[in-house]
């Protein structure tokens, strides 16, 4: 908690604000910046971090009423409910000092609860049906390909393959569209955001680390149970048995990709490497398919091994 008096809070909290609002416009009106539309987040999570609950709720109201009047109303309301209340959630959880899986954990339930909320609000009132975009999106990509390699092959094999691939990718759009970008956007506002408060002046909290990152001792115990309880559904006509084990498979393939990038980090740390030097190594190995795939299944194993110890601290 900062030691700071209320209106030393809530001067800093309107600076913050302002300096929310201006990306936000920004990120608006200039095509390219588009691209850190994620980012907007960050100011928000400093205010809730640093100013508390009640400051960061006025905040975040304040700066949508000051965007609708701005910009448009389904921007204010993407902002709202997209970026602005899962950073209250995340900066919160800061501001109580909680672990690094609490306030990620925090923030994308924040996150899926508003996207759910902004997806049945875009097709009441603006008459947009995201997922029936993103389904018939989907569809235009499939078909044109089919048109290009119908020229090689038999057109009706492709159709079914073609067909098969439409299915399979639609069962996946819940992981796609909802949880995958809550849990990555969560994760690097998270971060980004104790970069900064490390670099405020007069900021004197102790802030976990990327590395210290780590996913609960028993999330194996929970896999192994959520598969468990699957096939027992799978029998019920009315649950979507593929649906559910795809989508389980996509987060959980993700969540333990973060957690092995996590210790990556820390045995990059280990041999005391310079941090740009460092950095690159980690973008690297990112972007190189085998060694992803070997950060994943080092974060199942640190599930159950728990390389760094830090799980008990």
């Amino acid at each position: 908690m900062i030691n700071m008096s209320n209106r030393q809070r809530l001067t800093e909290a309107a600076i913050l604000s302002s300096v929310g609002v201006i990306i936000s416009i920004l990120v608006m009106y200039v095509p390219f910046l588009s691209l850190f539309a994620l980012f907007t987040s960050i100011p928000y999570i400093i205010i809730s971090a640093r100013c508390g609950i009640k400051n960061s709720i006025m905040s975040i109201v304040i700066s949508s009423l000051i965007l609708l009047f701005t910009t448009n109303p389904v921007y204010a309301l993407t902002s709202f409910l997209l970026f602005f209340i899962p950073a209250v959630f995340i900066g919160y959880n800061i501001y109580k000092n909680k672990s690094p899986i609490e306030a990620v954990s925090w923030g994308t339930f924040a996150f899926i609860i508003t996207t759910m909320i902004y997806i049945k609000l875009s097709k009441g009132f603006f008459n947009i049906d995201i997922i029936e975009q993103t389904i018939n999106m989907l569809n235009k990509t499939l078909n044109m390909q089919k048109e290009v390699i119908s020229h090689f092959n038999s057109l009706e094999k492709n159709s079914i393959e073609i067909e098969t691939i439409i299915e399979y990718v639609s069962t996946m759009i819940p992981s796609m569209l909802i949880v995958i970008p809550s849990i990555i956007t969560s994760f690097i506002n998270y971060f980004m955001s104790l970069f900064i408060l490390k670099r405020i002046k007069g900021y004197k909290e102790d802030l976990p680390k990327f590395k210290d990152f780590a996913l609960p001792g028993n999330i194996i115990l929970g896999v192994i149970l959520i598969y468990l309880l699957s096939m027992v559904l799978k029998n019920i006509s009315w649950i979507y048995y593929n649906t559910i084990i795809i989508n389980t498979e996509i987060v959980f393939s993700i969540i333990f990709l973060i957690q092995g990038i996590c210790v990556y980090s820390y045995f990059l740390d280990k041999i005391k490497i310079r941090q740009g030097i460092k950095n690159i190594i980690l973008v690297v190995s990112i972007l190189t398919g085998p060694l992803l795939f070997m950060m994943s299944i080092i974060g199942v194993v640190d599930s159950i091994v728990d390389f760094r110890r830090i799980r008990g601290n």
